[in-house]
């Protein structure tokens, strides 16, 4: 099939400009006093005993875990917006799906009949406001919403867009309707927030693009914001994407930095270690996951990686490395380690690419739910491939040819769901049948591909012989 090769952020992209940036000239770390260490596995276990994250019981779920001919995925219905759907989140029993839009309007579904049960907007805001991210609080009446804040009366030459005002957190109540707190601190759009419980207290962890990765302290309640503190390490131009460390008690967690990664000690609230240059132009998720078919070793943890990549100077409609996600392995000293220099070591696994992905965009998702990861593209498909083998298994391709920028499995009802700049959210489901061993390679295509020919009237079907998200207890999680 004959695709639009979209190599920029693209014509639809509501988002800023996508110029490489210079890196900060990097601040050195103050030196403690008294010797601490970096990584000292006694310490960690006593964390994680004493602060369980639930990180690996998302491999006792019941939601989707093979895709093939036996176990095929069909979209079931479409959730409909007026603009881009930026992201989505689960309620923490599964029972509510909450959509954001650039339109700074957030929904809510029921899913057991996809109905809407409330609309969420701040009547109040008095700029243009788009959402990129929210959390449901443990008891699901409240939620935290972030995105871009932008100018009606201002406008930015350098983005061709309306001047980006400093991004806040609000929270809504979701009986209610109103916003009910508003935290400030960022200085441009929030592109990431995650729930944290550490050592009894609750946290939130916003990253941004103006390069701060903010560790927000709450009350009990979850409305009383107790302070706050930038992690600010003074090298990151864009902070996109945050993920903790299993088994760890939320100590450690990586961003999705620039064009690499890093870790950072969240209790000492420092960058620990960077891994650049992983993309040739930014790394914008990441996700630790549960990989079903590895061998789990002490110390090692597997993540998922997507980014763009930078333009050809004499062809700008091509990239200088073709468009790829990414499985990896992070190793951790074995002994107790007190120089954070090359403590942590980094491994390349499986890189997930194909001739006709094209996914040149930010920001968008990757997801997987321990089997496979499934990739967005900018052309309205949803690449899937299988973790273990790097065999490509499904194309779903029901979304108009538009930017995908998020997807998420159900942790419990075999669904998966895909939201687009076509203003709209995919759901499929999975009626599972009886499987053969031998049949678990088998690709499936949907409806559209199928019934699609290039220009050249050859319809093109491929013959080929996958960290799902899990808000834990008490508000507190890791994955995704």
């Amino acid at each position: 099939v004959t695709r639009k090769k979209t190599t920029s952020a693209g014509p639809h992209a509501p988002t800023r400009s996508r110029k490489a940036a210079t890196p900060r000239a990097p601040r050195k770390r103050k030196q403690s006093s008294q010797a601490t260490y970096v990584w000292d596995p006694s310490y960690i276990h006593n964390c994680a005993t004493e602060n369980p994250d639930g990180y690996w019981a998302s491999s006792q779920l019941d939601g989707i875990d093979l895709i093939n001919a036996d176990h095929p995925l069909s979209m079931v219905t479409e959730l409909h917006h007026s603009s881009s759907v930026y992201g989505m989140t689960w309620a923490h029993d599964g029972t509510i799906l909450a959509t954001c839009t650039t339109h700074g309007i957030i929904k809510l579904w029921d899913v057991s009949n996809w109905t809407v049960l409330q609309e969420l907007r701040d009547t109040k805001e008095d700029k243009i406001e788009e959402f990129y991210v929210m959390r449901f609080t443990p008891d699901n009446l409240h939620m935290f919403a972030a995105g871009k804040l932008k100018h009606r009366e201002k406008w930015s030459e350098e983005d061709d867009d309306n001047a980006v005002a400093p991004g806040p957190i609000k929270l809504f109540d979701v009986v209610t309707g109103e916003v009910i707190g508003r935290f400030d601190n960022h200085t441009e759009e929030i592109l990431c927030i995650k729930m944290v419980q550490f050592k009894g207290e609750i946290y939130l962890l916003s990253a941004s693009q103006d390069g701060y990765i903010i560790k927000w302290h709450f009350d009990s309640d979850w409305r009383t914001c107790l302070g706050t503190k930038r992690i600010d390490e003074k090298t990151t131009n864009m902070a996109l994407s945050l993920s903790f460390l299993p088994n760890c008690g939320n100590k450690y967690f990586m961003s999705a930095a620039d064009e690499g990664v890093k870790i950072y000690d969240f209790e000492a609230e420092v960058l620990l270690q960077q891994f650049p240059d992983l993309y040739t132009s930014y790394c914008d998720c990441i996700k630790f996951i549960d990989p079903k078919e590895f061998e789990r070793v002490e110390g090692e943890y597997y993540f998922i990686t997507r980014g763009v990549e930078l333009l050809k100077e004499n062809d700008t409609e091509k990239t200088v490395q073709p468009n790829a996600c990414h499985l990896r392995r992070l190793i951790t000293p074995k002994a107790p380690h007190e120089s954070a220099d090359d403590a942590f070591r980094l491994e390349l696994v499986t890189t997930f690419e194909h001739p006709d992905y094209n996914a040149n965009s930010w920001p968008a998702k990757v997801c997987s739910n321990g089997r496979y990861i499934v990739a967005p593209t900018t052309s309205g498909e949803v690449f899937i491939w299988n973790l273990r083998s790097g065999d490509l298994v499904s194309i779903l391709a029901d979304h108009d040819d538009r930017d995908i920028r998020d997807i998420c499995f159900h942790p419990t009802l075999p669904l998966l769901l895909t939201s687009c700049d076509d203003n709209q959210v995919k759901v499929y489901q999975q009626e599972k049948r009886h499987c053969s061993p031998a049949c678990n390679h088998t690709i499936v295509l949907s409806q559209r591909r199928n019934n699609r020919t290039d220009e050249e009237g050859e319809v093109d079907i491929l013959n080929d012989d996958d960290s799902m998200e899990h808000d834990l207890p008490n508000g507190a999680e890791h994955t995704g």
